[in-house]
């Protein structure tokens, strides 16, 4: 048997709507004029550290290594890693399969599934009743069968017998995922009913999906119905969910403001402070409007900041002492964001009107968005909150306001500063690589080199980001960094079983049909409770089916390095070709892709960025009149060689654009030239590339530059073996330079 065959429609590059896991990241525009509205679509400066892996609308509990926290063990310097003689006679993947059968190719009705699924989506109950009949057989028969339960109980919540059609659905498949999913959309039904009982019923046995932001919100507003024993437990839950649930404009979680408010009205207040603060503008209009009487402040007044507040400021600069303790705290968390230097200088003004607890929560947010535009003031500002900024009531995302104090310590160069800064951080940050590494660095700077070598051994001992640049600091090689990578060998026998698998084989149906992120949830319930051996296998298992994505995530999930296992080379004589041809090195190119798309040829972002390297459409028809390649065409770019070769030459062009510097080039090629150029703007001396990316004011680009490059690093000292450029090198010093377009030729 040819053991891609299952997945001859991914290997053919047929174009699918599929959307990615969140390690797939898009590339970005060109300096062109659409630039400004393609760059609006960067990550919310204002959401929480991301450190778990989101698939779709369901974070996967599946554990996975933080950056760099995989151990590795010690070897030799400058050796290349030991041979490793496994317990029984290694047989490859490949072998393995050939012996397992697995049904493959499309099915006929496969069409009509697509039909379904798109039916489902629009809420077309007759079309899914009409194709429901026609589907009896199919290997995801059962999820068409709850999209009719479920149209079915959103029409008719309180009709008994859907009830107890889906009580049975879910009873008959407790061991799959269409059941889980069942519980939780139709608790999401029971919900917006007000059906609290059936609610519980249903959250209470969720496996996966109960940290879901809107059952959260759900659940926390459904308690607040309990007695009055716990009605204390229940408003203090609430208010906490309402502060730190990032999808504060939900529906549900606006339910749960509602209710809250009708509750204690005089947390109205507090409330319309929070919502400044996630920069969710209309509820806190909503606010205004119906709790107007327990507001501090005239609602004409608070309307007019909220609306206009640089306009407001504008009329009212001059006249600042005039104004109520309410406003001014008001005005300075609503400009915080957008002008700073005016936040401040109402901070200033209101700092003796205000409480103390007040003061600090207007000048924390204050230091926070500055230090987010990486401007200068931010280290004053940050001393004007207090010793622990983030720390007074109702103060949103305190650990965001305490990194981003760090990492301001970390521009301006202030060592001292740096150590204060980590030591405050919450242990479950402040014991991370990252800032073990940055601890360290801050240790040696102010003569205590013995505990800062110790930090840099203990980093130097994982493999990522950090770990790398702590091997660089100790003056260790990468060579044993890889010594861990011991070879799984594949078992037929555990193939097999793992080819029977319900959820393996509606993956696999999911994949064949080109709808990833529902193939990854049932491979990933597959997942859940094999132990670690059993994972590597399972990773060997993706690998057989030439599956890299789920090969490379699932071999992770293990904690353990199982070097060629993570870091494939899938494609590898086109990606080299591609490469070469543009005059790049192929291992960046192979760090970038991994990351990217984790070598799915059909991967598509939920932007529509396309293929390996996630080119975007419109940056693919400019590259392509550049290079004058003849008859491209959108459909083109989830063809190899076209992807490939747009992606590359992009990519030479934006590195040429930043004199080939490899961060600032990896960060544009994620966030856009646009923002690279004015971050590097911001610096006013010339930065450790280490600092400069630390301090990219993007989670996702500043985590996307650390995982490409290290990527690539691994690449190159793995398959390479006498690589002697260490990351080190890679990163450089990136020079301040004034902000100014970009043209790329």
């Amino acid at each position: 048997m040819a053991v891609f065959s299952t997945f001859r429609l991914l290997a053919a590059g047929i174009a699918a709507a599929a959307a990615l896991t969140s390690h797939v990241l898009p590339a970005r525009e060109l300096l062109t004029p659409a630039v400004a509205a393609y760059d609006e679509l960067a990550p919310d400066l204002t959401e929480p550290e991301d450190t778990t892996l989101s698939e779709g609308a369901v974070t996967i509990p599946v554990p996975l290594p933080e950056e760099g926290s995989v151990t590795i063990s010690q070897a030799a310097p400058n050796t290349p890693p030991a041979a490793h003689t496994p317990a029984v006679a290694p047989v490859t993947p490949a072998q393995a399969a050939a012996s397992v059968k697995i049904p493959s190719g499309p099915l006929v009705t496969d069409s009509l599934f697509t039909d379904a699924y798109r039916a489902y989506r629009k809420g077309n109950l007759d079309e899914l009743l009409r194709l429901q009949p026609q589907l009896t057989g199919h290997p995801l028969a059962s999820y068409v069968d709850l999209w009719v339960l479920l149209l079915n109980a959103q029409a008719n919540p309180k009709d008994q017998e859907t009830v107890r059609q889906l009580d049975r659905f879910i009873s008959t498949r407790q061991n799959d995922y269409v059941a889980e999913r069942a519980r939780a959309d139709w608790a999401r039904i029971a919900a917006k009913n007000d059906d609290a009982r059936l609610f519980y019923r249903l959250y209470k046995k969720l496996e996966w999906n109960r940290e879901e932001p809107d059952l959260v919100c759900s659940k926390a507003r459904f308690d607040l119905k309990t007695g009055d024993r716990k009605k204390t437990a229940a408003l203090a839950a609430a208010r906490t969910t309402l502060r730190d649930t990032p999808l504060a404009a939900d529906p549900a979680c606006v339910r749960l403001r509602n209710d809250y408010l009708a509750l204690r009205p005089k947390d109205a207040w507090p409330q319309l402070l929070v919502l400044l603060q996630q920069k969710r503008f209309q509820p806190a209009r909503d606010i205004i409007a119906r709790y107007s009487r327990q507001l501090p402040a005239a609602r004409g007044t608070l309307l007019a900041v909220l609306n206009n507040p640089s306009k407001w400021y504008r009329n009212n600069k001059n006249r600042l002492a005039r104004q109520k303790a309410a406003v001014l705290l008001f005005a300075g968390l609503r400009l915080a964001g957008t002008d700073p230097e005016a936040a401040a200088r109402i901070a200033s003004t209101a700092q003796k009107k205000l409480s103390q607890s007040r003061a600090a929560l207007l000048w924390s947010r204050v230091a926070y968005e500055s230090a987010l535009d990486l401007e200068d003031n931010a280290p004053r500002w940050y001393r004007k909150a207090g010793r622990k900024p983030g720390s007074a009531p109702d103060t949103v995302g305190q650990s965001n306001i305490l990194l981003w104090q760090a990492r301001t310590a970390l521009r301006t160069g202030n060592w001292h500063s740096v150590r204060r800064a980590v030591e405050e951080l919450p242990a479950s940050i402040r014991n991370t690589n990252d800032w073990l590494y940055w601890k360290a660095r801050a240790l040696e700077k102010t003569g205590q080199p013995r505990t800062a070598r110790s930090l840099m051994q203990k980093v130097s001992r994982t493999n990522g980001f950090y770990g790398l640049l702590a091997r660089d600091a100790l003056k260790k090689s990468y060579y044993d960094a890889h010594d861990a990578g011991t070879p799984v060998p594949a078992d037929a026998a555990v193939f097999g079983r793992f080819a029977s698998d319900p959820s393996v084989l509606r993956a696999l149906r999911f994949y064949e049909l080109g709808l990833t992120m529902e193939g990854n949830r049932e491979w990933n319930w597959a997942l859940r409770k094999m132990d670690k051996a059993e994972r590597l296998l399972f990773a060997g298992f993706a690998e057989s089916l030439a599956l890299t994505h789920r090969q490379i995530n699932t071999s992770e999930s293990t904690r353990t390095f199982v070097f060629e296992q993570q870091y494939p080379r899938p494609h590898r004589e086109e990606i080299e070709s591609a490469a070469r041809n543009a005059g790049l090195e192929p291992e960046w190119i192979f760090g970038l892709i991994r990351q990217e798309s984790r070598f799915l040829r059909v991967a598509e972002s939920t932007v529509g960025a396309r293929g390996l390297m996630q080119v975007m459409p419109r940056t693919a028809r400019w590259v392509a009149r550049q290079k004058a390649l003849q008859n491209f065409e959108d459909g083109k770019l989830t063809d190899l060689a076209t992807n490939l070769t747009i992606g590359c030459e992009y990519l030479r062009l934006v590195a040429d654009a930043f004199s080939g510097s490899k961060p600032l080039a990896t960060a544009a090629y994620n966030a856009g030239p646009s923002r690279a150029v004015s971050w590097r703007a911001k610096l006013d001396h010339r930065t450790e590339g280490a600092v400069f990316v630390e301090t990219i004011p993007f989670n996702e680009t500043r985590n996307y530059v650390k995982l490409v490059l290290a990527n690539t690093m691994h690449y190159a000292f793995y398959y390479k073996k006498s690589n002697k450029t260490t990351l080190s090198d890679v990163l450089g010093d990136i020079d301040p330079k004034a902000e100014q377009p970009v043209f790329l030729p």
